[in-house]
C-alpha cells in the first residue's frame, strides 16, 4: 500500500517504485522476505511503501529519534543479523523478528530509508554489497524525477509569463514570439484589456535566464495585470512594483520593462524602465522612444516618465529584448538594432508573423546556428486603418 507522502511527490513515488522492481530480482539472491520504504521527516518517520508480505509487521508512523539511534551516519548500509537484541529495527516495531538490514537513501532533502527483512540464513555481507549498489540506484531515480517535476513546474511557469493568444484590435495587426535561452526564461510579453479601446501592452525582461529570472519576470508580469486592472496610472504603478521589488528580491535581481498604452486612433502613451526603446517604424524611417526610467528593483527612489507618441498608418511599433540585439555572430560582432529593423522593413507587404519569423531565422543564421545565450522577444504592432 503506498501511503499518501508529505514530502515531494515524485521523489517518493520514485523510490517506493524502484523498491518495488528490485524486490522480486533480488528476492531468491538475497533471501528477502519484504522490503519496506520509510521517510523520515521531522519528528516522525512514515511507510511509503511495503512489498513481499509481512503486512503488519512495518510499523507507521515510528518517533525519528529512535529511528535515528538505529542508523550510524559514516554507513550507508547496516545490518541488524540477531532480531532478539537490544536495539534492532524489531525492537521498536520497524520490521518482524528477522534479520533485517538498513539502507539509508538522501534524495530530494528527504531522507528515506529502505528496510529489508532477511531470511535467518542470508549472508550480511551478500546484502550489504547488494543493498549498498540498489540505494544509489533508487536515489539517482528519485533525483531523476525530481528534476523532471522541476522542469515540468518551470515550463508551467513559462507559460504563465506569456499570454495564450494575441489580442484581436481593429484597426491593428499584432505578432509576437519569445524564445529562452533555457528550458524556461526571464523574458515576457503581456497584452492586457484596460477598457475603453485601451490595450496595455508590455515587454520585459529579468536578469539573466533560467528558473530564477523566470520567478522575477512572473512577479512583475503579476504585479502589472494585478495593478493596472484596477486603472491605476502606469508611473505609479512601476513606482510601487520596484518598492515591492526592491524589497523582495535578491540584491543583484532587476527586471527592464517597456509598457505601451495603445488607443484605438493610435496615439499611445509609453513608459521605459531600463529597457531597449521601442521604436515606430515607417516609410520615413525610424523614430526611437527613447525616453525612460531605470530598471525595476535596484534602486529606491526610481522615478518613471509616461511619456506620449502616435502610431501612423502603415506604421510598425517594434519591442524587443536585448537578447535579440546581443546575438553575436562567430566574429564576435552584434546582431544590432538596426539589422533587426532592416529585417522587420524588408517586406512591408508581409504579414507581421512573417516578418517575425524572417527575424529570428535571420538571427539564428547570424549566430552561426548556435544556441541562443540569452532569452530573445519580439513584439510587432502595426496600424492598419
Amino acid at each position: 500500500m503506498l501511503v499518501p507522502p508529505d514530502g515531494p511527490t515524485d521523489a517518493h513515488h520514485a523510490v517506493a517504485n524502484s523498491a518495488v522492481q528490485v524486490f522480486e530480482p533480488l528476492r531468491s539472491e538475497l533471501g528477502l522476505q519484504a522490503i519496506a520504504v520509510y521517510a523520515l521527516e521531522g519528528d516522525e518517520v512514515r511507510l511509503q511503501q511495503q512489498v513481499g508480505g509481512l503486512e503488519g509487521e512495518f510499523r507507521s508512523p515510528l518517533p525519528a529519534a529512535a529511528v535515528n539511534a538505529l542508523v550510524v551516519p559514516s554507513r550507508r548500509v547496516v545490518v541488524f543479523p540477531d532480531p532478539y537484541a537490544s536495539g534492532t529495527p524489531a525492537a521498536i516495531g520497524m520490521g518482524p523478528r528477522t534479520p533485517i538490514a538498513i539502507r539509508i537513501v538522501e534524495a530530494a532533502s528527504v531522507r528515506y530509508l529502505l528496510v529489508a527483512a532477511l531470511a535467518p540464513d542470508t549472508e550480511a555481507a551478500a546484502v550489504e554489497f547488494v543493498l549498498g549498489i540498489v540505494g544509489t540506484v533508487v536515489a539517482a531515480r528519485a533525483m531523476r524525477e525530481r528534476w523532471r517535476q522541476s522542469l515540468d513546474e518551470a515550463e508551467e511557469i513559462q507559460r504563465e509569463l506569456l499570454p495564450s493568444s494575441l489580442p484581436t484590435l481593429d484597426g491593428f495587426e499584432i505578432a509576437a514570439r519569445s524564445v529562452p535561452a533555457e528550458v524556461i526564461g526571464g523574458d515576457f510579453y503581456d497584452f492586457l484589456d484596460l477598457g475603453a479601446g485601451r490595450t496595455g501592452i508590455a515587454v520585459g525582461d529579468a536578469v539573466g535566464h533560467g528558473l530564477s529570472a523566470a520567478l522575477v519576470a512572473r512577479d512583475v508580469v503579476v504585479g502589472l495585470r494585478v495593478a493596472l486592472d484596477r486603472r491605476r496610472p502606469v508611473a505609479s504603478v512601476l513606482v510601487k512594483l520596484n518598492r515591492v521589488l526592491r524589497a523582495g528580491l535578491p540584491g543583484r535581481a532587476f527586471a527592464s520593462l517597456f509598457y505601451v498604452e495603445l488607443r484605438p486612433d493610435g496615439r499611445f502613451d509609453y513608459v521605459s524602465a531600463g529597457h531597449p526603446p521601442g521604436v515606430c517604424l515607417g516609410v520615413g524611417g525610424p523614430r526611437v522612444l527613447r525616453r525612460g526610467g531605470p530598471v525595476l528593483g535596484p534602486f529606491e527612489d526610481a522615478a518613471f516618465r509616461r511619456m506620449r507618441s502616435q502610431l501612423h498608418k502603415g506604421e510598425v511599433l517594434v519591442l524587443y529584448t536585448d537578447g535579440i540585439v546581443e546575438r553575436r555572430d562567430p566574429q564576435g560582432a552584434q546582431f544590432s538594432e538596426d539589422r533587426l529593423l532592416a529585417c522587420v522593413a524588408s517586406d512591408p507587404d508581409a504579414p507581421l508573423s512573417a516578418r517575425i519569423e524572417h527575424v529570428f531565422r535571420q538571427a539564428t543564421d547570424f549566430g552561426g546556428g548556435a544556441p541562443w545565450s540569452d532569452d530573445a522577444t519580439l513584439v510587432l504592432v502595426r496600424r492598419t486603418a
